[in-house]
C-alpha cells in the first residue's frame, strides 16, 4: 500500500499597516526651513511665555491670530527662522517652531489644526499676519505703526496733541529708545496737570532689618540710584513737552542672613521735574533735597523725609 504524505507549509502572516502620510502643507512647509522672517508685532501680545531651561516659548494657537491686534506696542523687527515643522498624524496637528537669531531662547511655535486637509495658502494668511513677506517692508511697517502708537497714546495729552505730525513722530521715536532698553509703550501720567514719563530702573541692594530702619533704607536706596536718575538729564533734555519723570523701582529688605530669608519688598515712585533734575546735576541740589521737592511714594503712599540716613546694604 502507498502512503500518502502531506506536506504542510506554513506562511507567514504579515499584519498591513497603513501610515498615514505628512499632508502637503507640511512638505510644503518644509521647503521653508532654515529661512527667516521679520516679526511684525512685539511678543507682548502674545500670552505669557511658557519658560523652559532653554527656551522662553510662545505657543500660539494659528487658527487664533487676528489680521491685526489691537494692542499697539513698539516692533522691535526681530528675525525668526523656522527651524522644525512637525506633523502629529494622531492629533491631526502640525507644529511650526521659528526661533531668533540673536537671542535663539526666543522661540515661536504654531500650532494649526486640522493639519491633513490645510491649505498652503490658508497656511500664508496666518503666517503672514504675524510675520512680513519681505525684510524691506520693515521700514514703512514700523512708520505706519507709529502713527497708531501716536492715536493711542498721545490722544489724551493736549500739549502732545497740538504738536505737529512731524514733532509727534519724533517724540514716539525718542521714547522708543529712552531707556536704552526695549520697551513696549510709552508709559505716561498726568499729576498735578503736569505729564511725566515713567521709567523702570533696578536697585539690586537687599537691606538688613535688623540694622535698617525703614527711613535709613528709603534714603539709602534713592542713593543708590542718584547716578541713573542724573543720566536722563542728557535724555530727556530734548523730548519736549514731558515736563518731568516717574522713577519706579523695587527695594528688597529682610532678618539677616539674605541668602535663607524671606523677602519683602518696597514699591517706590519718585516724581521729579526735568528742572529740578537739571539743578542736582548741576550741584545745586542734593538728593535729599530732591526727595522732598519732588513726590515720592512708597507702596501708593506718600512720604517725606526729615532726616536723611543713608547706610549701606548687602
Amino acid at each position: 500500500m502507498k502512503k500518502l504524505c502531506l506536506l504542510f507549509v506554513v506562511l507567514p502572516i504579515f499584519s498591513i499597516q497603513i501610515y498615514a502620510k505628512d499632508p502637503d502643507v507640511a512638505k510644503e512647509i518644509s521647503r521653508l526651513k532654515n529661512k527667516s522672517f521679520i516679526l511684525k508685532v512685539n511678543e507682548a501680545v502674545f500670552d505669557p511665555p511658557s519658560i523652559g531651561f532653554v527656551h522662553t516659548s510662545y505657543k500660539i494657537n494659528a487658527e487664533s491670530i487676528p489680521k491685526e491686534y489691537n494692542e499697539v506696542f513698539y516692533i522691535p523687527g526681530r528675525l525668526y527662522t523656522i527651524v522644525d515643522v512637525k506633523y502629529d498624524k494622531k492629533k491631526d496637528t502640525l507644529l511650526v517652531k521659528l526661533r531668533n537669531r540673536k537671542e535663539s531662547y526666543r522661540e515661536i511655535q504654531l500650532n494649526f489644526s486640522r493639519a491633513s486637509t490645510l491649505a498652503f495658502k490658508v497656511f500664508e494668511e496666518y503666517f503672514y499676519n504675524l510675520f512680513l513677506r519681505s525684510e524691506s517692508d520693515l521700514t514703512s511697517y514700523k512708520e505706519d505703526n507709529y502713527i497708531k502708537m501716536i492715536n493711542v497714546y498721545f490722544s489724551e495729552h493736549p500739549e502732545l496733541t497740538s504738536l505737529s505730525h512731524e514733532d509727534q513722530v519724533q517724540l514716539i521715536k525718542k521714547l522708543e529708545n529712552i531707556e536704552n532698553k526695549e520697551i513696549t509703550n510709552p508709559a505716561l501720567e498726568r499729576l498735578n496737570d503736569i505729564l511725566y514719563l515713567q521709567i523702570e530702573i533696578k536697585e539690586s541692594t537687599i537691606y538688613n532689618d535688623l540694622q535698617v530702619n525703614k527711613m535709613q533704607r528709603l534714603a539709602s536706596s534713592i542713593e543708590k540710584v542718584a547716578q541713573t536718575i542724573i543720566s536722563y538729564d542728557a535724555r530727556l533734555s530734548t523730548v519736549q513737552p514731558i515736563d518731568g519723570i516717574s522713577f519706579n523701582w523695587r527695594v528688597a529688605h529682610c532678618n539677616f542672613p539674605a541668602n535663607t530669608c524671606s523677602k519683602e519688598y518696597d514699591d517706590i515712585q519718585m516724581y521729579i521735574l526735568k528742572e529740578d533734575l537739571k539743578e542736582l546735576l548741576n550741584g545745586n541740589l542734593s538728593m535729599f533735597e530732591l526727595a522732598n521737592m519732588s513726590l515720592v511714594r512708597v507702596n501708593g503712599i506718600k512720604t517725606t523725609f526729615t532726616s536723611w540716613e543713608p547706610t549701606g546694604g548687602s
